[in-house]
């Protein structure tokens, strides 16, 4: 079957599957960027073993992942590869066994999706336009995967940061009678859980390990708060740390010394820093509570204070008027000019420094809050679904996870 036929039949049984049901929202891709790297992130089963496909068609987006081959499909024993996905910063396909990575001359990150096939029948796979020949063989009874690739014979994902990160569109797989067997759609269900839709079967599929993809509203109930051992769980706003920053929030301190719970640094040379990031410890001698200035001698906020004795506080900083408060005492500094950078985005539970590092001690947050110009940029609470504890954002109706190691605690329900 030449492509051009093949693409008719696979628009023609696209038209006719049908579209979400009533109570479903469309979405126009999944992704699982925003997750940690060290555990298996979220992915789709479609139930579709690598021996049935005929063609499949996926339509994809990396930002960057390397020399590493990535992607939808299926690995057994390390002889057959089934992948669509990238390899060596290009995106790419194999197929069957000793298969070769064959990659399209189309790099990563163009913030543009672009479409991914394999024509098993036929020994093709494309990206877009663009052909490449295939060796076809024997393929094994082994289940494929979305956003990552099945291992071995025991069909268990293959995890760790090679699967982590991408988004999915549009998804389509063909059985060897070209016959569509699964019609992929990302769509939100009426409680606000991410998944993709099957309009062939009307199914929706979500993460089997109960993994959120980031587009997921969904939670439990909220809690009083959510609280880190300093194991390496934090927050990532998605917020550029820069001078012309507030924040609001009640912070509960764990520990006294180096409590490092939200923020951002730059070294600009030598002594001299920008600094806005909450950090309670005894580095000068005398305990200090937050750190807001541009160099050594600006104005800055740099509050003395005694131990805390575990106790809630509540402290905002105003960046466009200077005004700060912390519990009972309050004052004023000049304001920096939103020129100051890290370069790199605000923290919660960590602090994030221009270099990429991350910093992170004990500490609660029972909310947060980050606006600019008085502007509000995000509101965050606490929230559980299931054990696991998330900050969702009602700015953007947006669960926020951990992106580092170890885990939250969570308070009670409220």
């Amino acid at each position: 079957m030449d492509r051009s036929l093949l693409r008719r039949r696979m628009i023609i049984q696209e038209r006719n599957s049908g579209g979400l049901p009533d109570g479903y929202t469309a979405l126009e891709f999944l992704s699982n960027h925003n997750q940690s790297q060290t555990t298996t992130p979220a992915y789709i089963n479609t139930g579709i073993y690598a021996d049935e496909i005929g063609a499949m068609s996926s339509e994809m987006y990396y930002a960057n992942m390397g020399d590493l081959t990535v992607g939808d499909g299926a690995v057994k024993s390390e002889v057959f590869y089934m992948v669509l996905g990238v390899m060596n910063n290009k995106y790419g396909v194999q197929f069957g066994p000793g298969s070769t990575e064959r990659m399209f001359t189309q790099g990563l990150g163009d913030g543009t999706p672009h479409v991914i096939q394999i024509d098993v029948l036929n020994g093709k796979g494309y990206c877009d336009n663009e052909e490449v020949s295939l060796t076809i063989g024997t393929a094994p009874h082994n289940i494929v995967y979305l956003f990552l690739r099945s291992m071995n014979g025991d069909n268990l994902p293959d995890k760790g940061p090679r699967t982590w990160g991408s988004r999915r569109y549009e998804t389509t797989i063909y059985n060897r009678s070209m016959v569509m067997v699964r019609h992929f759609l990302p769509a939100l269900d009426s409680s606000g859980v991410a998944g993709m839709y099957d309009t062939v079967t009307r199914t929706f599929f979500t993460s089997p390990n109960g993994a959120k993809f980031d587009q997921d509203t969904h939670y439990d109930a909220e809690v009083e708060y959510l609280e880190t051992s300093g194991s390496g769980a934090y927050i990532d706003t998605g917020i550029e740390c820069t001078g012309d920053l507030s924040i609001d929030c009640m912070v509960y301190w764990s520990t006294d010394v180096n409590a490092h719970a939200c923020g951002g640094i730059k070294n600009m040379g030598g002594s001299t820093y920008f600094r806005h990031h909450l950090s309670p410890c005894t580095e000068y001698g005398t305990h200090t509570l937050y750190y807001y200035q541009c160099d050594a001698g600006d104005p800055s906020i740099v509050l003395e204070y005694g131990p805390t004795g575990n106790a809630w506080r509540h402290f905002s900083l105003n960046a466009t008027t200077g005004a700060w408060e912390y519990a009972d005492v309050s004052g004023s500094v000049t304001p920096l000019s939103g020129s100051y950078t890290t370069g790199k985005n605000y923290g919660i539970f960590a602090r994030i420094s221009s270099d990429g590092s991350i910093s992170t001690r004990p500490c609660r947050f029972a909310y947060f809050k980050l606006s600019r110009n008085g502007v509000l940029l995000r509101d965050f609470i606490p929230v559980r679904a299931g054990s696991t504890g998330y900050m969702y954002d009602r700015v953007s109706g947006t669960l926020f996870r951990n992106v580092g190691s170890g885990s939250f605690s969570v308070g009670p329900d409220k």
